[in-house]
């Protein structure tokens, strides 16, 4: 059982696919987290995944979630299912051929509609020959850290006798360590094979310290501000955003926090996500934020919340630079092209490079009104938002087209931004 569900379209698309693929999930409204779902999955072991038979015209559609698509190559590849796997037209846009690549190392056969590695793909299952050679695990080491490569080969291996093993050059996001509660070895080594137990767990999903992120650099920009923001994921691989914000000079804490009606969770897995409430609050009169340059092993724990962070940089004193995150050019949307198209629009100065951004950023910056497209982006939509927030509110007001794609990942995000305005 799965407490604190999101309703967000991305967790919703994984949910639609695993239904899909015929597991029973039921629903319903969570009683202990407001806004979210208390979910009941009633899986099925490893022997049915490998005989799992789909129609040839049904299509596992992904939605928007990028996430759901390398995680259900790696599972579904593993396991050998024949099956088509799609997404709306941003999903389309994205590389998969750093996922497929690797599994077909391990035997697994796809194909993509233009055989450029985008989606739609299909997997024509796995060649078992391939990787039976020897008793030795199949090894990736990966040259650039990626939490959903990694998990996708870790999710792939679980169906193989004689396993893989990944290791990465920067920690990323452990998530699925620790849902499997797999270990890394004195060399950086994560194994799994068709011996790793997968147990029945039930857990509450800590709440995003990514969409946390907006908050916390919304009390930095704005004065007068003091948040709390209780049952926070607070896994070490996930809050180097805060880290790096309190360098900057942000005033933010965390506070311990125990899970509540732990004991109504049966199977309680023992803190698989930790969680805490984060206090934010704003600068103290004559304080500034400071610039910062961010690189190499600091940007793959960043990542996604470098638009946000784009924000804040505008309103520290001086030049703040991003380096080595050339990846941002293939999220959702080019996201080092659009976040500079946002502050120029603001009135931001910047200077865009190929793998990064510069951003000259005063203490006393004002944005003036701008109009931008999110461009089907929701870190965009609600990293524009923020930033429109300290408009001058006398000003004329500042328009996102397609703004309302923030419900990708948050879609309270609006009702929540207006809740904190002063009457």
């Amino acid at each position: 059982m799965i407490d604190g569900y999101s309703l967000a379209e991305d967790p919703q698309s994984t949910l639609a696919c695993l239904r899909a693929l015929g597991v029973e999930i039921e629903v319903e409204p969570s009683a202990l987290c407001d806004g979210t779902q208390k979910v009941i999955v009633r899986g099925f072991g490893r022997d049915r995944w490998q005989n799992i038979k789909i129609d040839e015209e049904d299509v596992l559609d992904c939605g928007n979630s990028g996430t759901t698509m390398r995680l259900l190559l790696g599972l579904l590849g593993g396991a050998g299912v024949n099956v088509v796997l799609d997404g709306d037209a941003s999903l389309r846009s994205r590389p998969m051929g750093r996922v497929l690549e690797p599994l077909s190392r391990l035997g697994v056969a796809s194909k993509t509609a233009n055989g450029d590695g985008k989606a739609p793909i299909q997997l024509l299952g796995r060649d078992t020959t391939r990787t039976q050679q020897d008793d030795h695990a199949v090894s990736f080491d990966l040259s650039v850290a990626s939490a959903q490569v990694k998990s996708a080969l870790l999710l792939a291996g679980l169906f193989l006798s004689e396993g893989v093993e990944v290791r990465e050059p920067e920690q990323s996001r452990d998530h699925t360590e620790r849902l499997l509660d797999l270990d890394k070895d004195d060399q950086g080594w994560i194994r799994t094979s068709s011996l790793t137990p997968c147990q029945a767990i039930s857990f509450t999903v800590p709440k995003d310290p990514s969409a946390a992120t907006f908050w916390a650099v919304l009390s930095v920009i704005h004065g007068n501000v003091e948040m709390k923001a209780p049952g926070v994921g607070c896994n070490p691989t996930r809050i180097q955003i805060f880290e790096v914000l309190q360098q900057m000079g942000a005033d933010i804490a965390w506070e311990a926090e125990e899970t509540e009606h732990a004991e109504d969770l049966p199977m309680q897995a023992p803190e698989v996500e930790p969680q805490g409430s984060l206090m934010m609050r704003s600068l103290q009169q004559g304080q500034t934020l400071k610039p910062i340059t961010l690189a190499g092993d600091q940007i793959p724990g960043v990542i996604d919340e470098i638009p946000a962070l784009m924000v804040a940089m505008a309103f520290a004193e001086g030049a703040s630079e991003i380096r080595d995150a050339s990846e941002l050019r293939i999220k959702e949307t080019d996201r080092l092209s659009a976040m500079a198209s946002v502050l120029e629009a603001a009135g931001v100065s910047y200077q865009e490079k190929p793998d990064g951004m510069v951003i000259y950023g005063r203490s006393d910056f004002r944005p003036k009104p701008f109009t931008v497209d999110a461009l089907h982006d929701h870190r965009i939509a609600m990293a524009a938002a923020v930033l429109a927030s300290c408009v001058d509110p006398n000003d004329s007001p500042s328009i996102i087209k397609g703004g309302s794609c923030a419900s990708i990942s948050y879609p309270t995000f609006y009702q929540d931004l207006l809740s904190l305005q002063k009457p």
